[in-house]
This record gives structure tokens, sequence and C-alpha cells, in this order.
């Protein structure tokens, strides 16, 4: 069975964490190349994971972006941390 690259970063982050949100639709990006002046367009996808603010938690998202550009042949990977006070 064939798994797409999306469903492997979703997959790795449910192992890791136990849970996982996707936000709907696509996220449609535009960007250019400063060095060779080319445009790229992307069909991106949000995910968000809520989880403790712990060092291993910030290596395993240090080494999830690096696996990211890898995977999806990409010069950088936008990610942000946002910590969440619970009511």
């Amino acid at each position: 069975m064939i798994i797409s690259k999306h469903a492997k970063a979703k997959n790795k982050v449910i192992e890791k964490f136990g849970c996982l949100s996707i936000h709907p639709g696509i996220i449609q990006g535009t960007w250019t190349d400063k060095i060779s002046n080319v445009r790229y367009f992307d069909n991106c996808f949000k995910f968000e994971i809520c989880v403790d603010n712990r060092d291993d938690n910030i290596e395993f998202f240090d080494k999830f972006k690096d696996y990211l550009i890898q995977e999806f042949k990409q010069h950088e990977i936008y990610m942000i941390f946002t910590e969440v006070n619970m009511v």
C-alpha cells in the first residue's frame, strides 16, 4: 500500500502524541525563490498539535521540521509555537 507524504507526516505526529487536528481546506501558497526568481505555487495543509512545552517535544519538532523539509523538498517549513493557558 502506498501512503502519501502528507499521511506519513500525519502518522508520525499521531504516533508520538496520540492526537492531531488538521484544519479543513487546502491553503494555497505562492513564493518566489530570491536566487532563481522562479515562482512556486504550493498546496499546503495546516496541522495543529497541542502538547506540553517540554524539551523533548521541542526536540521532536526540530527533527520533524528537518524531516518535512527533506520529504517535501522544501527550502523552509513554516511552524508556529504558541503557549496556551487552559482555563
